[in-house]
């Protein structure tokens, strides 16, 4: 009786060992994709920016000020719907005293104090899903379409929070949608509601999101055209259309 359990426990375990080891070889594989196809960049910038206005009575702005962005984009693992995770991570540091006491649209400006902040950085995580020729990515997004584009033109660069899903499953067709529900602007460390700027950074026509659907389709290889619809809850509506015509010259 004893000799029969023991072979059994032995049987049993050497099971349960195959098993463990089938499976940490499926897991190897499923994020071996994920770790080997992971890329990172960091972009460093210097920026000096100098306003000088012609009216007597308007102050000069400007500031100079440095800083890095950091990257960080993973593979997708080997699953039936492949996900993946990409990080960014921004961070100015305002250098000397040059014009601080004067908003000038590159660092964040703290009116209680008036001045503008030492420094200030921004965190960014997405999510990707991916399956087929489909993709849903949720969380910090960087769109650059006619209704939803992110500013890179002064020393960090806008970032949004959302969802935006592509598909290119049918011929020739991409297919955009997504919904915007914050914004982090290029001269801030906080996200906030989406709003209509009126010149004035106080009572300002805030909205809940921003809405949008979008048809891309190629009619033939020098041909294309394009319909974007946007919304901007309780504030605005917006119709984009393009034909566009490529040749070689």
């Amino acid at each position: 009786m004893m000799a029969t359990n023991k072979m059994f426990s032995t049987r049993f375990f050497h099971k349960v060992s195959l098993l463990s080891l089938m499976g940490l070889i499926a897991a190897e594989n499923t994020y071996a994709d994920f770790s080997q196809d992971t890329s990172g960049s960091l972009y460093l910038r210097d920026f000096f920016l100098e306003r000088n206005f012609e009216n007597p009575t308007a102050t000069d702005v400007g500031s100079w000020s440095q800083a890095a962005t950091l990257r960080l984009q993973s593979g997708y693992t080997d699953t039936p719907i492949r996900v993946g995770v990409d990080i960014v991570g921004q961070y100015a540091i305002r250098l000397g005293d040059y014009r601080k006491y004067t908003p000038d649209s590159v660092l964040p400006f703290d009116y209680n104090s008036g001045e503008q902040k030492r420094d200030y950085g921004k965190l960014g995580i997405t999510l990707k899903l991916q399956y087929k020729n489909s993709e849903l990515l949720v969380g910090t997004l960087e769109p650059k379409l006619p209704i939803a584009f992110i500013d890179e033109s002064r020393q960090l660069s806008t970032i949004y929070s959302g969802t935006l899903f592509q598909s290119k499953d049918i011929k020739n067709l991409t297919i955009t949608a997504g919904y915007l529900n914050r914004i982090n602007a290029r001269n801030d460390d906080q996200y906030r509601k989406l709003s209509l700027f009126t010149g004035s950074p106080v009572n300002l026509n805030e909205s809940d999101g921003l809405g949008f659907i979008g048809l891309d389709y190629n009619f033939t290889p020098s041909i294309s055209g394009a319909y974007l619809y946007g919304e901007l809850q309780d504030i605005y509506q917006q119709h984009y259309a393009n034909v566009a015509y490529k040749t070689k010259i």
